[in-house]
């Protein structure tokens, strides 16, 4: 009791310390006003007189479904001091929260290895459209996708037919509303409510209880598809950035998500995808005593020097943006995937954590390979790989924290 209350204590004092070097580091931040910043601040202010219904009207019919974020978006712009402290909540939430999600007893390592992970990502990927843009659109809505779903986790974990409170389930909607507002978080969720609400089925609990979390998700998803704006854009955008784009076909396009994806993870220099590919590698020696697991939980360390080692020759010979489809890189990246599951497999405690550890990967391929299906796949630049980076985070978290608890 008495070390549980500590480890409470512990937890506690974390949170405020990540709260205020979340702080520390937003109000650092000297130049916001850039990119698409200063084009949402004067079209909102100047062309539209900050009207929200007229600037809101306009975006949908010519541009976008994201009507619930661009209204924090255009607040934001105006409102600079406000947005630092709001941004530094939801860096923390995302660094924080992913350790709750989980049945575990080292929450403290949890917090900590989700905080050295977070600060790996790259600033061009949180800034890459502008510190507000970015952010909005994406931090902020991995943080609301996250609290969205903590009540519906809490709630698996518990055992049988254990009472659950209504209210946190009622609290997470608008936070699912907000993050359902972006077309790759909406994907994800859809399929983290399908997994759950079969999970839910199988452990005899009730199902009804996540339903309205996938109503509001296909809700989005439906308003994503059929928005004008959004049909309007992909047709300016494929003439502007790829006009090849419109005779690609349905496979082509996958192809191209799946190889520009694991390109990224495999074959360019990332700190984040190295601490998680040392996580598994440090998890795994230290569960595994004897000398030839050792030597086979180093192969995916090995594989990931070894990609780095020749990734610029790959890089000068493979040009994936010119739609031309490299076979060889299918092949390689393929069987890179199979190495590094031999190392998650072996860092799992058991067959369920293996299990979830891929699936929770499996979404983090997907998040970025559904770009594939975008003319923007290219021109967006590295912002649309976050969800990927937080998803990898995620299972590193959930690897560490669970490591040393139950056994194969």
């Amino acid at each position: 009791m008495v070390t549980k209350l500590r480890e409470e204590r512990v937890v506690f004092i974390l949170i405020g310390f990540i709260f205020i070097i979340m702080l520390a580091y937003n109000f650092s931040i000297q130049k916001v006003n850039f990119g698409d910043d200063s084009a949402f601040l004067q079209q909102f202010t100047h062309r539209y007189h900050s009207n929200y219904f007229e600037f809101l009207k306009f975006r949908y019919n010519n541009w976008t479904s994201r009507l619930v974020i661009e209204t924090f978006l255009v607040y934001s712009v105006k409102h600079l001091f406000i947005w630092k402290i709001l941004n530094a909540i939801a860096m923390s939430a995302v660094a924080i929260v992913p350790t709750f999600l989980f049945k575990t007893s080292n929450k403290i390592k949890g917090i900590i290895v989700g905080l050295g992970m977070s600060l790996l990502i790259p600033e061009n990927v949180i800034n890459g459209a502008g510190w507000v843009a970015t952010t909005v659109n994406y931090t902020w809505v991995m943080a609301a996708a996250l609290i969205s779903i903590l009540p519906v986790m809490n709630y698996l974990k518990k055992k049988g037919g254990a009472k659950y409170n209504w209210k946190y389930f009622a609290l997470s909607y608008p936070f699912l509303i907000y993050a359902t507002n972006q077309e790759q978080m909406v994907v994800i969720l859809f399929f983290f409510f399908i997994v759950s609400i079969g999970i839910a089925y199988l452990n005899k609990k009730n199902i009804f209880l996540l339903l309205p979390h996938l109503a509001i998700t296909i809700a989005s998803l439906i308003f994503a598809l059929t928005a004008k704006g959004n049909a309007i854009r992909n047709i300016k955008e494929t003439q502007r950035w790829l006009p090849a784009f419109s005779d690609y076909s349905i496979l082509h396009k996958m192809q191209l998500g799946y190889t520009s994806t694991l390109k990224n993870l495999f074959l360019d220099w990332s700190p984040l995808m190295l601490m998680f590919i040392l996580l598994i590698f440090s998890v795994w020696l230290n569960q595994n005593k004897s000398l030839i697991k050792k030597i086979i939980s180093g192969i995916p360390l090995l594989a990931y020097i070894v990609c780095m080692r020749f990734a610029p020759i790959i890089n000068q010979k493979v040009h994936i943006s010119s739609g031309q489809t490299y076979w060889s890189l299918i092949v390689i990246l393929t069987l890179l995937i199979f190495i590094y599951l031999i190392g998650i497999f072996g860092a799992s405690n058991n067959f369920q954590d293996f299990i979830l550890v891929t699936f929770i990967l499996s979404l983090a391929v997907g998040s970025h390979l559904m770009m594939g299906f975008s003319p923007t796949i290219w021109a967006s630049g590295p912002r649309t790989f976050y969800f990927t980076d937080i998803l990898i985070m995620i299972a590193g978290v959930y690897l560490v924290s669970r490591s040393h608890e139950t056994k194969y």
